[in-house]
């Protein structure tokens, strides 16, 4: 019997400032790819099976 966990970890400040814009502003910035500088490190701590292409599918339904 085997345990599958899956964690999702949130930078609250980063967060908080994607919030502040609107749809067609993260759309537009995400289309420029001007959202890449603001992603977290990577924690080497943490293992992970698979990324998620997050813009990408943003994209695909924007």
């Amino acid at each position: 019997m085997g345990l599958e966990l899956v964690l999702l970890l949130v930078d609250r400040p980063r967060l908080a400032t994607l919030l502040e814009r609107t749809w067609d502003e993260v759309d537009t910035a995400m289309e420029a790819t001007q959202l890449r500088h603001a992603r977290p490190d990577a924690d080497a701590r943490l293992v992970r099976p698979f990324d998620i292409d997050a813009e990408a599918e943003w994209l695909d339904w924007s």
